[in-house]
């Protein structure tokens, strides 16, 4: 057994020397490389003592063993020396290696004095050789030595732990138990008469310890060479931890930037107790978990500092980590500059985007007043003279509204607030309303307007048809605008189909004037116009372009174009949509003839008396306009006045068309209109078009989004109306009703009803519009306004004292409508700002402006009160 125990002793500590070499190669001090390769020599020399047949073989393995212990102390004091930090002069070196190699000459003189052992003799014990001796004096000199040795080493430990904070704690603490269990060991062979040496253990158990300071100092040095390296940068700072987060090493950069680092221990943790450490802390572990996570800032003492953190690796093995400090504070200070500038140069392009919708919005009501008024002229007025300025006027206004729409279209789509919404759509209607569009703007010029299209197409797809008859009407308009003789032809054919999905190949070709090559580049920017010279007689913003290739973009397309200066252009597109129905489109013409004959003379009007027709709205007097508008259209809708209510009819009843008001109390038409969904109450074929009095940019988008089929602006008007009859309600239900011959011309009101009307503000043309030109039934809804008038103040006061801002804003918003329909048209903006007020839940706004606008409302509907018959 004893022979086995120090075989293994020997095998082990062979490969502690080996690991040593293999793993610290590079790294490694000569005192340490001399401490591995002395141990496993001790070890040799105590297994010859074991097999020793012989006093000569005995002592032989007896002087092997002390070169352990006379020269292991001493490369133990100089590693520690060096780890801590001491430089020892060469001559202090070769002093302390004289007195090792005295006492080991004194071991040398065994067998041939008495001076270290006085008496010797051998026995073989058990199969082991045994040497049994007496002390002489030279043994008394060498336990002196390996007394001081230890006493030396406790000394430089304790300094250093006291006096050298850049000194590894764990390093002391390592070295610490290295003299203790060669201490201890020493006794324990000196006073116990043991079979077997214990020392052959001890040095193996320092031979681990030797590993595990060497692993320390290997991870120290690492950091301690980065460290060097990193003081030559003046803004650098450079802290390096252990993988238990524990400090190694922190150059002067870094003590500067946190002089909490002076006062810290190598190999403790930092004191998270300091912000600035915890910070630190905090990243380390993100970047533990994360090692993506590598990019930190901090600020300090008006400073700002990138942090960097990095595996500090020796091989492929992560020892610690390490992170790199660098004062950023004139690159952050020039980011906020940056950042300033970009800010003004967005608010400014915003608030140019703003300005421009604001304006847009503001120049398009009265525009649309004008042409208004300029369409009564045009009805009533049988002055030829008069009816060609009144076409003039209808012309040019137009064509100012269409500028202003583009205006509208392009801040949108600068705002990122367009979208494309997909929606089933009638190719062949669609077809036509272009070809009906531009047709007569061709006309005018004396020019061919040819239609080429591929009869194979599916009949119905599904996309945002509004964008994509915006796209193709901008070319189709620009291709006549800068055509003065020839063709302008428009193509749509099929490029290839698969999966359910068509590829739209559309083309507008013209022989117009063509583009200069240099001036390609320039055709897709903002508000500029080519060759401006020439052109300077053509009407237009320079917007048309850019807007179709940003809606185009947003359908994930883009546009071609070809073009020769002086003989013509292409402009194409590809542009993929769902096939919604796979019947194909055939003679689009002849699918639409019944449809055009419908509308083909201004006066005929839709007529469909079998129609099932559903009107929803919670205001009374909307529900009676709805009722006479439709008078003509042959049939008078089925009423409800709210959510619940439509829920209930529409259990037992089918329609064709639900208007559904979207602004309702308690159930508003969204939540109605989600409500019918999830109990699959709107049967295939059920159209539902939304009622809103915010007839604003993109809402027609926000209602298909919601569900809805379309929306109807309130006050309705008649064409509107008309319109939508004709776009949903299935084709066998439509007839057409000719306009009598000997119809009776509308009653007109006395003149000084009109003229007292319009005294006290009234717009009796625009209420007019909203009333189909009928006297009568204005005054029915003047007389309905009137006497509405306590129960909306009652709903206002009520819902305002309770703070109830929704049913506070239903309330406004329908006397909003009620007010735009009986011409009271200040009123109805004022209402609008209420209305604002409470959607955004400014209470104090609402409660200092509502005093104001109660008292306009109670004097209006007094005034009008005295002026209708009693």
């Amino acid at each position: 057994m004893v022979v086995a125990y120090y075989q293994v002793m020997l095998v082990l500590s062979i490969l502690c020397t080996f690991l040593y070499i293999w793993n610290w190669r590079r790294n490694a001090s000569t005192n340490y490389l001399m401490a591995f390769i002395l141990t496993p020599i001790a070890c040799v020399g105590y297994l010859l003592s074991a097999h020793a047949t012989t006093v000569g073989e005995a002592v032989m393995g007896t002087k092997i063993v002390y070169i352990g212990g006379c020269f292991l102390p001493l490369v133990t004091l100089l590693g520690e020396l060096a780890l801590c930090g001491f430089e020892i002069k060469n001559w202090v070196r070769t002093l302390i290696f004289a007195v090792s190699f005295c006492v080991y000459g004194m071991v040398l003189s065994i067998g041939n004095n008495d001076l270290f052992y006085r008496d010797m003799y051998f026995t073989i014990e058990d199969g082991i050789g045994v040497l049994h001796r007496s002390y002489g004096p030279f043994h008394t000199v060498f336990y002196c030595f390996l007394i001081a040795y230890p006493i030396v080493n406790l000394a430089i430990l304790i300094y250093s732990l006291k006096k050298k904070p850049e000194v590894s704690f764990k390093n002391i603490t390592l070295l610490f138990l290295v003299i203790a269990v060669g201490v201890i060991s020493f006794f324990i062979t000196r006073i116990f008469d043991l079979k077997a040496e214990i020392m052959p253990l001890a040095y193996v158990v320092i031979q681990v310890l030797f590993l595990m300071v060497c692993e320390r100092t290997s991870l120290y040095s690492i950091s301690s060479s980065m460290s060097d390296s990193m003081l030559e940068h003046g803004t650098v700072g450079l802290i390096s931890f252990d993988r238990k987060k524990n400090l190694l090493v922190s150059n002067q950069m870094a003590k500067q930037i946190l002089p909490q680092l002076k006062k810290s221990r190598v190999d403790t943790p930092l004191n998270t107790k300091d912000k600035d450490f915890a910070t630190i802390d905090n990243w380390i572990e993100q970047h533990m978990a994360d090692p993506e996570a590598d990019q930190f800032y901090f600020e300090r003492d008006e400073k700002f500092y990138e942090c960097r953190i990095f595996d500090l690796t020796s091989g492929k093995r992560v020892l610690g980590y390490y992170v790199i400090m660098t004062d950023v504070t004139i690159v952050r200070q020039n980011m906020d500059y940056m950042k300033k500038a970009a800010d003004a140069a967005i608010a400014a392009d915003k608030a140019k985007s703003q300005f421009l919708t604001q304006m847009s919005h503001e120049i398009r009501t009265p525009i649309n007043a004008v042409l208004g008024m300029n369409e009564m002229i045009l009805r009533e007025s049988k002055d030829e003279d008069i009816l060609d300025y009144s076409r003039n006027i209808q012309s040019a206004g137009k064509n100012l509204l269409s500028i202003i729409n583009s205006i509208l279209d392009f801040s949108r789509i600068e705002d990122g607030k367009m979208e494309i919404l997909p929606a089933r759509y009638d190719l062949a209607s669609m077809i036509n309303n272009l070809t009906h569009s531009i047709s007569e703007r061709a006309r005018e010029k004396n020019l061919e307007f040819e239609v080429e299209v591929d009869e194979t197409l599916p009949s119905a797809l599904i996309g945002d048809d509004v964008r994509v008859t915006q796209v193709i009407m901008n070319l189709l308009t620009n291709a006549v605008k800068y055509t003065e003789e020839g063709t302008v032809t428009l193509s749509i054919k099929e490029a290839e189909r698969a999966e359910g999905n068509v590829v739209l190949s559309v083309m507008v070709r013209d022989t117009g004037i063509g583009i200069k090559e240099e001036d390609m580049d320039r055709l897709f920017r903002s508000f500029e116009r080519l060759d401006a010279e020439r052109n300077r007689n053509v009407e237009g913003t320079g917007l048309g372009m850019a807007i179709v290739t940003r809606l185009l973009d947003l359908m994930d397309s883009k546009l071609e174009v070809k073009s020769v200066y002086g003989l013509g252009s292409d402009f194409s597109f590809l542009l993929k949509q769902e096939i919604a129905d796979e019947e194909p489109l055939g003679d689009y013409a002849g699918r639409l003839a019944r449809s055009r004959a419908l509308l083909k003379d201004d006066q005929a009007h839709v007529y469909a008396p079998k129609a099932r027709i559903l009107v929803v709205d919670d205001n009374e007097m909307n529900r009676k306009v709805a009722v006479n508008l439709m008078k003509r259209n042959g049939f008078t809708p089925d009423l409800t006045a709210s959510g619940a209510e439509t829920i209930e009819r529409m259990r037992k009843e089918q329609y064709d068309i639900v208007f559904l008001d979207h602004m309702m109390p308690e159930m508003d038409g969204v939540e109605t209109l989600k409500r019918l969904k999830k109990e699959k109450l709107i049967p295939e074929g059920t159209v539902l078009i939304a009622l809103t009095a915010n007839a604003v940019s993109g809402a027609r988008e926000r209602y298909l989004a919601a569900g809805f089929d379309g929306y109807l602006s309130k006050p309705i008007e008649v064409d509107a109306l008309e319109e939508t009859l004709s776009m949903y309600l299935p084709e066998d239900l439509l007839e057409t009703e000719e306009p009598k011959e000997a119809e009776e011309e509308p009653k007109e009101a006395p003149d000084d009803f009109a003229t007292r009307l319009t005294d006290i503000g009234l717009d009796t043309e625009m209420a007019l519009s909203f009333c189909v030109d009928d006297w009568d039934f204005y005054r029915e809804v003047l007389q309905e306004y009137v006497a509405a008038k306590d129960e909306k103040l009652g709903e206002m006061d009520h819902f305002l004292a309770e703070e109830n801002w929704y049913e506070f804003k239903v309330s406004v918003h329908a006397l909003k409508s009620t007010s735009r329909m009986i011409g009271a048209a200040t009123l109805a903006e004022r209402a609008q700002e209420l209305e604002n007020f409470a959607r955004d839940q400014e209470a104090a706004s609402v409660k200092e402006f509502y005093p104001s606008f109660r008292k306009n409302f109670i004097s209006l509907t007094d005034q009008i009160g005295s002026v209708l018959p009693s």
